[in-house]
């Protein structure tokens, strides 16, 4: 083949590979009588034109249609290489918004042009090419409804003049069809929306239709619109959703309702629009999240208003949802789309409420509840208000008024979760008016149970960390180490969940004070209003105080100087313990002991102690330690009658009970400026056989059943205290056994009245009487049963032994005859031993060696350094519980 016969089929290949397409010829006139629709296209379509091609298609028809309706499907250009996309209108230029793809307009039917050319730049960034549809007839059919948009034409205006649109979706069976408009304005125009078997649906005017709904799969849309002006028009997306899962929900009638995604695969996404009555408000919370075992995720968005292109209230994945965080809307309506991206789908369920006044509020203002009945919204039976401030701040509230009534409540919650771990305080009808404060940047106010005549208003602002503190727990500490000139730190303690005998035990490590800068108050409730508990102005370690739990604490540390203070003001802890009440059932020996012992006990402490024996048995008291501030005090009751006050740090006598039953007592009550406490008491509690206490000049008292042996473990105290006489007196005791001296019974004698004093004697083989050294003598009889032996039994008959003035101790105690000249100090102060015919025995010594001096100043050096080591321990033995051995068995302490 010659060269010029290549060129020339080469030539034509080339014509019919750019222009030989069925689609128009790029740059041809288009006859609208000869086709109602087609489409255009730059050569080589989808691939892209080269620099300097110029498509023109000019629209004539010789029948006088009225418009051409054009849709860019595709569009790739780049205007700073020189490429445009033109139309132009014999009506008037057509201003087209932009050029995002794809857009719809309408155009005069003759001499309209429609122009796409590229500039001369060879490489540009953009891809270049462009596809039209075109339409003059009014009824256009979109096959695919899957995703879409439907849109009323970009125009040039006319008068008088109308357009008429029919858009036809056709999706798939078993799916609907979410509608959602992004635009609406069409004036005096109709925008009409048929279902199958539906009542239609028309919007008119300017006010964005809600997104709706179609269950199916063909939904006709059907627009009639003058073009009297540019701004006019409508623009709506479409998608396939899931029926499975989508719906549309009034809750009229019903305050809530719960959605849940299955946990089985299904076509298509969720959308939930739920809408409540006019004037209400809705929240919702993610309940539950069961991710499938491949880690499946999903996405879920929460729209305000119904609508996807209404404010949105988040986006968030089920991977990192917080459970129960509430989503509040401004409105009636919201909007909940639920997507997932794997095979298998998470479960999922959401909770939303209907609340009748409420919202997201920013960065301070007002919020409450009417109190007029006209104002009032009753339909829903709750209100929540979301407050939120910058992220370095708190929320602080405070009412300006409160009124609530009945069961009506408002509680406050830490953050966005309607939960009893962040739950900070809950006001009712008996509450103070006091302000909360959050720990974070948002919280939640949640009115509940509302009634017609309760009211409530309030006011929130962003304060900065630190100036004022809420605890709601059961627990919790603060560290106060720095105070602004003139300032106020307020601390609220106010825990959740407690019982009516609950206290708080308030504990500090330190309280820095300076009467002449500075003070610090404690009071019970959360007002300054409530009982002034403390007012300290100096400096106090190891402070306790208990505090009515139900009704709160309200501590403030005020700063007086113009400078600012550093340092530790304070530092301190609080935990909820049940009030000390305790019901005991005393079987064996037990201990009772103040809060804290050995350490000082809490201030306003309030304790009550119900000692119950087994029936036919006493109680025995018996004091191993008591050190009480002034006007703290311990009683202890019989019945309801008083029969001991103990205060002072001086142990009494023990104290033996008629019944089986005592009740003791313990008040720490104090001025606020006076917050000393002691160690407290610790009170060994033993429950008795037999015994008493006995205060007759002379009786007789006797073990069980005597003269019978004793078979049963028994344990008996007997307590003698002679009435107070003109002479010294002490108990002449005389004593009678029955049964053999090896009985395993132990009988001991004390000189005084309580099991601490002084073990005078135990009962030998042949003891038949006894004189004791004071006029207070105290009995033990101890017997554990034995299958070898039974106890001895025994009578004990005393009477009152005169002691002459001879016969006295210069203590007061009476010498005893044969305590005189025996060399033993048994006076105590060495009067018995006073005018001896024969001294004590004393060694001569010729000296001392220097050898022996030397080591006799070693081993005393020596023994100063072991008793300066062990004289903090002693100390620590002094002021802890002196320990005795039990009666009956082992002491629970």
């Amino acid at each position: 083949m010659s060269s010029i016969a290549f060129l020339a089929v080469f030539g034509v290949l080339f014509f019919l590979s750019v222009f030989g397409s069925c689609q128009s010829v790029c740059g041809n006139k288009i006859d609208l009588s000869q086709a109602k629709k087609g489409t255009l296209a730059s050569p080589n379509y989808p691939y892209d034109v080269g620099s300097n091609v110029v498509c023109s298609w000019q629209f004539f028809n010789p029948n006088g249609t009225n418009f051409v309706y054009i849709i860019v499907k595709t569009l790739g250009m780049n205007t700073s290489a020189g490429d445009s996309f033109n139309v132009s209108d014999p009506k008037g230029p057509l201003h087209l918004p932009n050029f995002i793809v794809p857009f719809t307009f309408a155009v005069s039917s003759n001499e309209s042009k429609v122009t796409f050319s590229t500039g001369n730049n060879p490489n540009p960034a953009e891809p270049r090419r462009i596809l039209i549809d075109w339409y003059t007839d009014v009824s256009t059919v979109i096959a695919d409804g899957t995703r879409g948009i439907v849109e009323s034409p970009t125009y040039v205006p006319g008068k008088d003049e109308n357009i008429s649109l029919s858009w036809v979706v056709s999706g798939q069976p078993g799916l609907s069809l979410h509608i959602s408009f992004a635009r609406f304005n069409i004036g005096d125009g109709v925008l009409i929306v048929n279902e199958t078997n539906k009542p239609s649906r028309n919007f008119t005017g300017s006010k964005v239709p809600n997104d709706f709904l179609a269950a199916n799969p063909n939904v006709w849309f059907q627009l009639t619109m003058p073009i009297t002006i540019s701004s006019l028009g409508f623009q709506l997306f479409f998608k396939e959703v899931s029926d499975v899962c989508s719906n549309y929900v009034n809750l009229n009638g019903t305050e809530v309702v719960k959605l849940e995604v299955p946990p089985t695969k299904f076509a298509g996404s969720c959308i939930w629009i739920l809408e409540g009555p006019e004037n209400t408000i809705l929240s919702a919370a993610v309940n539950s999240v069961v991710l499938s075992s491949n880690e499946t995720h999903g996405l879920l968005a929460f729209h305000d208003g119904g609508g996807i292109f209404s404010k949105d209230l988040g986006i968030f994945s089920t991977s990192s949802l917080v459970i129960d965080s509430l989503i509040l809307t401004s409105e009636n309506r919201i909007l909940i789309g639920y997507w997932y991206h794997n095979s298998s789908v998470p479960n999922v369920t959401i909770t939303v409420n209907m609340h009748n006044y409420g919202g997201t509020l920013s960065n301070g203002g007002t919020f409450g509840i009417p109190l007029s009945p006209s104002n009032k919204t009753t339909t829903a039976s709750s209100s929540v208000w979301s407050l939120q401030v910058d992220e370095t701040k708190q929320v602080r509230v405070d009412f300006t008024t409160i009124a609530l009534k009945g069961n009506e409540s408002v509680a406050f919650y830490d953050g966005n979760c309607v939960d009893e771990n962040h739950l900070l305080i809950t006001f009712d009808e008996s509450s103070k008016n006091v302000p909360v404060v959050s720990s974070k940047n948002e919280m939640l106010v949640v009115a509940k149970d509302q009634n017609v005549d309760s009211t409530f208003n309030a006011t929130f602002a962003g304060v900065s960390s630190g100036d004022l503190v809420l605890s709601s727990m059961s627990f919790g500490s603060y560290h106060l180490s720095k105070l602004g000139s003139k300032t106020n730190f307020t601390w609220f303690i106010k825990p959740k969940m407690v019982d009516a005998t609950d206290v708080i035990s308030l504990m500090f490590n330190m309280l820095s004070v300076n009467a002449s800068t500075s003070a610090f108050s404690i009071y019970e409730g959360l007002t300054t209003s409530g009982l002034l508990l403390a007012n300290v102005t100096e400096k106090t370690l190891d402070l306790a105080i208990h505090l009515n739990a139900a009704k709160g604490a309200l501590l403030i540390y005020e700063n007086f100087s113009p400078d600012e203070v550093s340092g530790v003001l304070f530092d301190a802890f609080y935990t909820v313990v049940p009030r000390c009440v305790q019901n005991l059932n005393v079987t064996k020996a037990l201990v009772i002991s103040s809060p804290l012992y050995p350490r000082s006990y809490p201030i306003n402490t309030d304790c009550t102690y119900n000692l119950t024996a087994p029936p036919n048995k006493t109680l025995l008291l018996s004091f191993d330690d008591l050190d009480l501030a002034n006007n703290h005090i311990v009683t202890v009751f019989s019945g309801n009658t008083s029969v001991a006050n103990l205060t002072g740090t001086v142990p009494p006598d023990d104290f033996i009970s008629n019944g089986s039953s005592l009740l003791v007592k313990f008040l720490s009550m104090s001025l606020p400026s006076n917050l000393t406490a002691g160690r407290g008491y610790r009170i060994r509690v033993v429950p008795l056989d037999c015994g008493g206490h006995l205060v007759d000049t002379q009786s007789s008292l006797n073990t069980p059943n005597y003269p019978k042996l004793v078979n049963n473990t028994t344990v008996c105290v007997w307590s003698i205290d002679l009435p107070k006489a003109k002479d010294v007196e002490i108990v002449s005791l005389t004593i009678e056994r029955q049964g053999a001296a090896s009985s395993p019974a132990n009988v001991s004698f004390l000189d005084g009245g309580s099991l601490h004093s002084l073990n005078i004697d135990t009962i030998g083989d042949s003891t038949a009487s006894f004189l004791s050294r004071t006029g207070k003598l105290m009995i033990i009889y101890n017997y554990t049963a034995d299958i070898k032996a039974a106890g001895n039994a025994f009578k004990f008959s005393y009477s009152p032994h005169v002691c002459s003035s001879s016969q006295l101790c210069k203590n007061g105690i009476c010498m005893h005859d044969d305590w005189k000249c025996n060399g033993i100090n048994e006076c105590g102060d060495f009067t018995d031993e006073y005018n001896c015919t024969s001294a004590p025995t004393v060694l001569e010594s010729s000296g001392v060696g220097v050898a022996t001096f030397v080591l006799m100043l070693f081993i005393m050096f020596f023994t100063g350094v072991a008793v300066a080591l062990a004289a903090p321990h002693l100390w620590r033995r002094v002021r802890s519980p002196r320990h005795y051995q039990s009666f009956g068995g082992p002491v629970d302490a």
